[in-house]
């Protein structure tokens, strides 16, 4: 941690697939191509899904960042998590970000509250905005009257991309020229479910010699 700048621009959030990054990177492409509007895209080798944006943290404040992840995440199995709907912040028609949701069920809510939770006792504040897990594909900067953008976002050609999430990663974002740059500081690592299986049939097993 000691080659990070003294404060740190924070966040908590989970892999996304190679292959789903490209699948957008190819959207991206194809949306740049049409004009009608100034739109910052997400580099596709950087898009993540957030659970948690935490600011500029002091980098000595970091290992308490990472050991409450660690409270939060501890015992807790992968989960299943799947690409959804399109859509824009706030709305479609005037958007300033451009997003691609995605489902984990209760595992991800879950998960989420125990980070919020944990990482409050660590010092920080709860957000109060409604959780509505996606990622980032663009922040649109204008939007011409008429646009196609929008629209086309919605309209391209993407199947519905599942994934295992195996674990928590605590980010760290650095502002270059080129925009933001991001290095995983720790990753904390979410229980295999095959293990955790193999665990209760030997629970069960053992029960059994002991009838």
């Amino acid at each position: 941690m000691n080659a990070l700048p003294p404060f740190v621009r924070t966040f908590i959030a989970i892999d996304v697939p190679e292959d789903l990054k490209l699948a957008i990177g190819r959207i991206q492409q194809e949306l740049a191509k049409l004009g009608g509007g100034r739109v910052s895209w997400a580099k596709p080798g950087g898009i993540h899904l957030t659970l948690k944006f935490l600011g500029d943290v002091d980098r000595d404040v970091l290992d308490g960042v990472v050991k409450a992840v660690r409270k939060a995440v501890n015992g807790r199995s992968d989960f299943a998590l799947k690409t959804t709907e399109r859509g824009g912040f706030p709305s479609l028609t005037l958007p300033r970000t451009l997003w691609l949701g995605v489902d984990g069920g209760a595992a991800l809510t879950d998960l989420r509250a125990s980070l919020q939770k944990s990482l409050f006792d660590a010092g920080f504040p709860i957000e109060g905005a409604k959780f509505r897990p996606h990622l980032t594909v663009g922040r649109v900067k204008s939007l011409a009257k008429g646009s196609p953008i929008p629209a086309k976002f919605v309209e391209a050609p993407l199947q519905v991309f599942e994934w295992h999430a195996a674990g928590v990663n605590v980010m760290a974002s650095q502002l270059k020229p080129t925009g933001a740059e991001y290095s995983v500081v720790e990753t904390v690592g979410l229980v295999p479910s095959y293990l955790e299986k193999s665990n209760v049939e030997c629970a069960e097993g053992a029960s059994f010699l002991r009838k």
